[in-house]
């Protein structure tokens, strides 16, 4: 995530935010490209997705982190309220959306210039999002409210990455004989 923070920071900060609600906020790309600047909440902390633009098509609010209230109030202001927040061709706020399939491309070239796997999609961070929640210790149920999904084991199965600290973790906080 690092380099790719690096490598948005430097090529495309719209981008950025893209991959911030994609990983913190969990919300899909397909979602992200039919966002509008009112859905955007900042006094509560939050994106409002309606049921038309959700997979699930139930209306959710998403979370929004310090960081990006403070990156999406710079990025829509002036905007209109019923503008994309990624318009076409320009990664600024407009009236006409931006494809989810440009998030790709982008996405792709990005990946080539950086050297991350093939394996590595906009949607993974997504994933790594929900899988750092459950390790970080938030209760399964939150996350899966949070992802937007139907059931818990869908949520669990995310638990199931591999963790590097798994050993140190069990050492710390695992009972004694």
């Amino acid at each position: 995530r690092k380099k790719i923070r690096e490598y948005f920071e430097k090529t495309n900060p719209q981008y950025l935010i893209i991959c911030e609600l994609v990983h913190t906020s969990l919300i899909r790309p397909v979602e992200v490209s039919r966002l509008r600047v009112g859905m955007v909440n900042m006094n509560e902390g939050c994106i409002v997705l309606p049921a038309t633009i959700t997979k699930n098509h139930r209306e959710r609010r998403a979370r929004l982190s310090d960081e990006l209230k403070e990156m999406l109030g710079k990025h829509i202001m002036g905007a209109k309220q019923d503008d994309y927040l990624f318009a076409d061709k320009c990664w600024r706020c407009g009236k006409v959306a931006m494809s989810s399939h440009t998030y790709g491309n982008v996405w792709e070239m990005m990946r080539k210039e950086i050297g991350l796997p093939k394996e590595m999609q906009l949607y993974s961070l997504r994933d790594t999002g929900i899988n750092g929640m459950l390790k970080a210790g938030i209760d399964p149920l939150s996350v899966m409210q949070a992802a937007d999904h139907s059931d818990l084991s869908m949520t669990t199965r995310y638990a199931n990455h591999y963790d590097p600290d798994l050993f140190r973790k069990l050492n710390e906080k695992a009972p004694k004989f």
